[in-house]
């Protein structure tokens, strides 16, 4: 019976060959499929991670993948949630996906948020070069983006309407600190 299936094989050499094919390429696209949703996941996973913030909230329109969606919470709710006990700092913070970037194509989330309570939250930006936020329409961007469009501290970048001035270039990855936490406070019953 191993006879047979080896004379099968040799006999009918391009359906043996194109089949060993088709098995390659599909395994080498579940590969890529897998390595690509774990990549992308992680990086957003990391970049949550480094805001510092214990609860994100998102309005009930908002996609569970955060940045995909520029559904924005009203910041009616700020001092709300301010209000709650153990409740540190709120910040906001609007998304936002730019298609084209100096006339290329590219996905990039714009993160537009309010430095000061966002420093006090994620304990602020790692910056490479530059300066933080302070001014409107200032803009950070990371290492590998700025390499990618060519961008350079003092650059001004038209977007959204807007002209955007690159204030600072942070790390890749770990772009935030996160500030030392306080010391926990006991409740007594």
């Amino acid at each position: 019976m191993a006879n047979l299936a080896a004379a099968n094989v040799m006999h009918r050499k391009t359906r043996t060959a194109v089949s060993v094919l088709a098995v390659a390429v599909e395994v080498a696209m579940v590969m890529l499929l897998v390595g690509m949703a774990n990549g992308t996941l992680g990086d957003i996973a990391e970049r949550l991670q480094n805001v510092g913030a214990d609860v994100l909230f998102q309005p009930p329109d908002a996609s569970l993948i955060l940045g995909a969606t520029s559904a924005v919470m009203p910041m009616q709710y700020v001092p709300i949630i301010r209000q709650v006990d153990g409740v540190r700092e709120v910040t906001p913070v609007l998304n936002w996906l730019v298609a084209k970037i100096k006339g290329e194509s590219r996905a990039v989330n714009l993160w537009a948020i309010d430095y000061p309570t966002y420093a006090r939250i994620s304990g602020g930006f790692d910056l490479v070069e530059g300066r933080p936020l302070s001014q409107p329409y200032d803009l950070v961007m990371d290492t590998i983006l700025a390499d990618a469009t060519k961008m350079r501290v003092g650059d001004v970048l038209p977007m959204l309407n807007h002209e955007f001035r690159l204030a600072g270039s942070t790390r890749a990855s770990r772009t935030c600190r996160r500030p030392s936490a306080p010391p926990t406070r006991r409740r007594s019953s």
